[in-house]
């Protein structure tokens, strides 16, 4: 059985190129996994997946989906027993052929449901990883180690949790952020842990600048996610979640409106806003 999907959205067919070179292995050793490219971009990807040998699947969505549905519609593609998303401006880092020799043989032998690889960025050719210094990974402080583009889940496990909830970049709404946020609560609620591939290197440019419109939005979704995983959270964790929400927003004062807003039309599971200050829904 193929072991791992690497599902990939993309809207600019560019970045596929350093994305692919740096998985950095002889595509002919290993069959046992696939690359999924929901590809969006409106142009042919042939010119580059034509360079490897990898088994690719091309899925041309028939309208533009946000990056949460077309992830969505890529797991629901594959034919893996893992899935592992990627965004296409992401890069694997010091990758090579022992390291996803590995990979694949842990998922082959794997009783477990959810990892995460190391998240970072790559300043001045050093990579800086984003995880905290913790041992275990909480519903406490599973974000501060979870993303969008860093985890690898069981196929079943991410259709029996309805996928990633419509939040996150392209969505119709306010909330841009805080997809994974929603997923990886939905896991640890189950029982379930989430565990740490620490030696697998993912790299992404940093996205978040200060005081910027397109933040505010980021911040309302995150707040909102927090909201509404709240409902299915143990009672303390709820109170632990609402504390740090309140207090994240006092210290950030910029974008107190934003966060608090979201947070509670996340909290009565309202639609998501089209602007803050228009109380029609999406």
């Amino acid at each position: 059985m193929i072991q791992l999907s690497i599902v990939i959205c993309t809207l600019k067919i560019s970045n596929l190129r350093p994305l692919l070179k740096s998985l950095n292995i002889n595509s002919n050793n290993y069959k046992d996994f696939e690359i999924i490219i929901i590809n969006q971009s409106g142009e042919s990807i042939n010119d580059i997946i034509n360079k490897y040998t990898f088994n690719f699947i091309e899925v041309v969505p028939k309208t533009r989906l946000s990056a949460p549905n077309a992830r969505n519609y890529g797991a629901e593609h594959s034919n893996a027993e893992y899935v592992l998303f990627m965004d296409d401006d992401a890069i694997f880092v010091n990758m090579n052929q022992g390291m996803f020799k590995q990979l694949i043989e842990k998922l082959t032998q794997s009783q477990y449901s959810m990892y995460i690889v190391q998240r970072g960025e790559v300043i001045n050719n050093k990579y800086i990883t984003h995880w905290p210094n913790l041992d275990n990974i909480t519903i406490r402080n599973f974000s501060r180690f979870v993303i969008e583009w860093n985890f690898i889940i069981r196929r079943s496990l991410f259709g029996q949790i309805g996928g990633f909830y419509d939040i996150g970049p392209g969505s119709k709404h306010l909330a841009q952020a805080g997809e994974a946020f929603i997923l990886g609560a939905r896991v640890l609620v189950l029982g379930l842990e989430i565990h740490k591939l620490d030696n697998i290197l993912i790299a992404h440019p940093s996205l978040f600048q200060i005081d910027t419109e397109k933040n505010r939005k980021y911040v309302y979704g995150t707040g909102y996610a927090v909201g509404y995983s709240i409902h299915f959270m143990p009672a303390r964790d709820k109170v632990y979640w609402i504390t740090r929400t309140l207090l994240s927003s006092i210290f950030k004062i910029n974008f107190l409106l934003y966060k608090l807003t979201g947070f509670f039309d996340g909290l009565k599971h309202s639609p998501p806003r089209s602007d803050l200050f228009n109380t029609n829904k999406y």
